[in-house]
């Protein structure tokens, strides 16, 4: 995939749905279903018959139950650049800036002046324009797969 040189252009990251061709951020809902989340003009092209919808009366959360069977393919998208040398993953904040995410040496991310921790690694908003060797990572996905091997049927609580 050619890489955009502005941070707009680049594409989303999330978990991905892609249902009737169209691709939709997602949550499980259940052992058989998952809301896509979506924006206005997609909501309103869901008949209330087929699927359940819900949403804020503000519109902008809005998302629809489809069964999961009907999803075509599931799959994640990400970033991934070097910053100053070092590789971070980052996602996209506005038109110039870019929320990096680092979880390597501790010591070397306080002297970059990042916030957060070994544990939970360490963030920061920058330009974008910092990046270089900038790759779009897209990885298959089961819909259940961060149930892990341990529950090939779900969690215990939901499996039937």
């Amino acid at each position: 995939m050619t890489v955009p040189s502005d941070a707009v252009n680049l594409p989303a990251s999330d978990q991905f749905a892609v249902y009737r061709g169209q691709e939709f951020p997602y949550t499980v809902s259940g052992r058989d279903a998952v809301w896509l989340e979506m924006d206005r003009a997609d909501f309103d092209q869901f008949p209330p018959a087929d699927v359940l919808k819900w949403g804020r009366p503000d519109g902008r959360i809005l998302g629809v139950r489809v069964p999961a069977s009907t999803i075509s393919r599931f799959f994640s998208r990400g970033m991934r650049a070097r910053w100053f040398g070092e590789p971070v993953d980052f996602s996209v904040v506005d038109t110039e800036t870019v929320d990096i995410y680092y979880d390597r040496d501790p010591r070397l991310a306080e002297l970059m002046g990042l916030k957060g921790n070994q544990y939970d690694g360490f963030r920061a908003h920058v330009p974008f324009a910092e990046l270089q060797d900038i790759e779009v990572i897209v990885t298959p996905r089961s819909v259940y797969d961060w149930w892990g091997t341990d529950f090939p049927d779900g969690p215990p609580e939901v499996a039937g």
